[in-house]
C-alpha cells in the first residue's frame, strides 16, 4: 500500500493497494481498513472512486484485477478484470469508476475494508466519503416542525 500523486482522480493523492511487482512473478495482494463510530441502524452512505494504473507496454487483456468492499467482514461491493478488459482505459487517461452505496451499521463501531488485486500494477483508491443518511422519522419530524412554525407566522399575521 502507498499514498502517490500519480494519476489521482480528483486533489493531490490517491492511494495505491495490491500492486504487483511489476513482472508479474510476485503479485501482492493488498487492503487497507478504517473502524468508525456509527449508531446502530443508522444508514451510512459510502461514496469513492477506483481504478488501476496501468504501467509501460503492460499487455491490459493479459493480467487479473480483483477489487472488494467490505462492511464488519461483510462483501457490500466487488468487480474483477476491470478496466483495462472492460474500458480500454486507465488512471493516465483519468478513468476512475465511481460507486456509491449505502449500508446500515449494526453496532457502535463499524469497519470499513478495502482490498485489492492486481497482478501487473496497482489497484488505485481515492476521494472515499462516509456520511450518514437521515432517518425518514427526523426528516418527518422537521417537516412538521416547520409546517407547524409557518402556520403560527400566517395565524399571527392574521390576526
Amino acid at each position: 500500500m502507498r499514498v502517490t500523486n500519480v494519476f489521482p482522480a480528483s486533489g493531490t493523492y490517491s492511494l495505491r493497494i495490491g500492486a504487483g511487482d511489476f513482472n508479474g512473478i510476485n503479485p501482492i495482494f493488498g487492503f487497507v481498513e478504517q473502524t468508525l463510530t456509527t449508531v446502530p441502524g443508522q444508514i451510512y452512505n459510502l461514496t469513492f472512486s477506483y481504478g488501476e494504473y496501468l504501467c509501460c507496454t503492460e499487455d491490459p487483456t493479459n493480467q487479473f484485477d480483483a477489487f472488494k468492499v467490505l462492511v464488519d467482514g461483510n462483501q457490500v461491493y466487488s468487480d474483477s478484470n476491470f478496466f483495462a478488459v472492460q474500458h480500454g482505459l486507465n488512471l493516465s487517461q483519468g478513468f476512475y469508476q465511481p460507486v456509491n452505496l449505502s449500508f446500515t451499521a449494526a453496532s457502535i463501531s463499524t469497519t470499513l475494508e478495502f482490498d485489492g488485486f492486481n497482478v501487473l500494477n496497482d489497484v488505485a483508491l481515492d476521494n472515499i466519503d462516509v456520511e450518514a443518511l437521515p432517518e425518514p422519522g427526523t426528516l418527518s419530524l422537521l417537516g412538521g416542525a416547520l409546517l407547524a412554525v409557518s402556520l403560527l407566522a400566517r395565524r399571527r399575521t392574521a390576526n
